[in-house]
């Protein structure tokens, strides 16, 4: 790529923004690879009165000057050991000069995000002729202008600049989605975090972002890969790095990359099974980098070490037979599966992939709403039911028009869904009222109902029967004992004949008690044998006791504080 191709990438990678002279200045400065032509008074003369005369070029002054361009490598401080980024202080968060102001639907076919695009003025008829004629040179428009002159690719160019030269230009692409887009341009090689895109710069929703990152995705537009950051406190932050296809680099851990290339190894040798010390002289590593590298493959669940005979690996390599006649044994490391890279939309790209054939599309009648033929779609399934998934491949309806229709008929209350267990995951079945009774998803759920209900009344029982149950091992009474007290007989034992002396005089003791209901009412039963108390202490007691009883009256089981009484 010569000088005035690149100086022209630069420009329409900056985006819908644009950018000023001296940001101008400091992207060719930064260039990776570096700009051919050194940035010289006279060499940014020349490139100004390129950019003036060319026919897609822009110029627009903006209601204030653009804030200074401030570049931040986030791979400065990186591991040499392992590859991972290290936050060794508190990163300092930069002014952001391009903040998202997303410009949707516009007649002009124009995509993007700026600032200022309907306050800004078009100066481009001041800054050349016509015939493509320049009016001024570059220390007059600076001089004149300053900051606030901006610099504009058109909407080919940027969209060219985004996709590369491999991708194709009638691809539409929503205003969201060519925003992100635009945003990982304007990162170069240093790409973006997936946490950043949503919770700094878009500010939305981490699922509507992943919706809309999807798409690109999906049409080969972008590169993900997985990215951990060490932060002061020691903690590992995960994300996603994001970028363009043009600028991918593989930026994984180290350990991740040389995992990649000892699963290749292994997958290529018989039974996928090598001695430790082939492979180590293989991948060229040092002793104590490999041992951590094979230790990450055994907690990975990715492979094990196996000791093997050395005859069986390499017979070669004698002698593989001790002095004493056993055969010598080595380490080997097995393959168990293969690594992977870790992508996020593999597993939902394969389910859409089974759905679509399992599911026909519907013929789409234009003349009639969505919501009526969807509908129709659910009541055609009959007591089978159909998930939202297949719903949106049969309607050829994206994600959140599909969540839409479900909402709106379940809010119109015509049809039903219920949860359905498949495999390790819990899917929504919408089935029809009219057929809502009859289906199985909906005998399962009574009988699951019923079932809950039961098992409650079974355990609200035994609670209760365990609470009217008394405590302890002499908290029964022998026949013997009641009838004894029914006659007003003599009682047995003298720790007995204490307590109906004081129950028949009001008094209390401290001791726990419990009260059994008898034909006559309420009885209170000792737990324990009463201790003998002194005479003083016994009669304050029980003249306590006699005073409380008489303002009472009634003995309240509901409101009793004493813990031994349950009613």
């Amino acid at each position: 790529m010569d000088a005035l191709e690149s100086l022209l990438d630069e420009v329409a990678l900056e985006g819908l923004d644009g950018l000023c002279l001296p940001a101008l200045w400091s992207r060719l400065e930064t260039r990776v690879p570096p700009f051919p032509l050194p940035l010289e008074p006279y060499t940014q003369e020349f490139l100004w009165r390129a950019l003036a005369t060319h026919p897609g070029i822009s110029f627009y002054e903006e209601p204030r000057e653009r804030p200074d361009l401030q570049l931040q490598d986030r791979y400065e401080e990186i591991d040499l050991e392992t590859g991972i980024v290290e936050s060794r202080r508190d990163p300092v968060p930069l002014e952001d000069v391009y903040p998202i102001h997303m410009i949707l639907e516009n007649k002009d076919g124009i995509q993007g995000s700026c600032q200022y695009f309907k306050e800004r003025k078009n100066i481009t008829s001041d800054i050349r002729t016509k015939t493509l004629q320049p009016r001024c040179t570059m220390v007059e428009a600076f001089g004149r202008w300053g900051k606030k002159l901006i610099i504009v690719a058109s909407q080919d160019m940027r969209y060219r600049a985004l996709i590369g030269l491999e991708g194709d230009p009638d691809l539409k692409l929503p205003d969201f989605s060519y925003c992100i887009l635009e945003r990982l341009g304007r990162s170069r090689w240093q790409g973006e975090l997936q946490r950043d895109l949503h919770s700094t710069a878009f500010k939305v929703d981490a699922g509507k972002l992943h919706y809309h990152r999807k798409i690109l995705n999906k049409n080969g537009l972008i590169t993900m890969q997985s990215h951990v950051i060490r932060l002061p406190t020691g903690a590992q932050q995960h994300s996603i790095l994001l970028l363009l296809n043009r600028f991918h680099m593989d930026r994984r851990s180290k350990y991740d990359i040389l995992m990649e290339k000892l699963s290749a190894v292994l997958s290529t040798r018989s039974n996928r099974t090598e001695t430790l010390g082939k492979l180590r002289e293989e991948l060229g590593l040092c002793e104590r980098t490999f041992k951590r590298l094979y230790q990450y493959m055994l907690n990975a669940g990715l492979a094990k070490v196996v000791p093997l005979p050395l005859q069986e690996i390499h017979p070669e390599r004698g002698p593989c037979k001790t002095k004493k006649g056993t055969d010598v044994m080595v380490r080997c490391l097995r393959l168990l599966k293969e690594f992977k890279r870790k992508v996020e939309d593999q597993d939902d790209d394969e389910d859409e992939e089974a759905i679509s054939k399992a599911v026909p599309p519907v013929d789409i009648v234009y003349e009639r709403d969505m919501l009526t033929q969807t509908y129709e779609l659910i009541e055609r399934r009959g007591t089978k039911g159909i998930s939202q998934a297949e719903i949106r491949v049969a309607m050829n309806v994206g994600k959140l028009e599909a969540r839409m229709l479900c909402r709106l008929l379940q809010r119109f209350k015509v049809v039903k869904g219920f949860m359905e267990d498949e495999g390790r995951q819990r899917t929504t079945k919408y089935i029809s009222c009219v057929f809502a009774e009859e289906s199985d998803l909906s005998r399962q759920y009574e009988r699951e109902k019923a079932r809950s209900e039961l098992l409650t009344t079974v355990s609200l029982a035994s609670v209760q029967e365990e609470s009217l149950l008394p405590e302890g091992e002499d908290a029964f009474l022998s026949e013997s004992d009641s009838e004894e007290e029914s006659s007003g007989g003599r009682r047995k034992g003298r720790g007995s004949q204490r307590d109906s002396k004081s129950f028949s005089n009001g008094g209390l003791r401290t001791q726990p008690h419990r009260s059994t209901p008898t034909k006559g009412g309420w009885k209170v039963i000792s737990l324990h044998p009463l201790k003998k108390h002194p005479s003083s202490s016994l009669g304050a007691s029980e003249r306590a006791c006699q005073s409380s009883f008489r303002g009472n009256n009634l003995l309240d089981t509901s409101s009793s504080s004493d813990p031994g009484l349950t009613a």
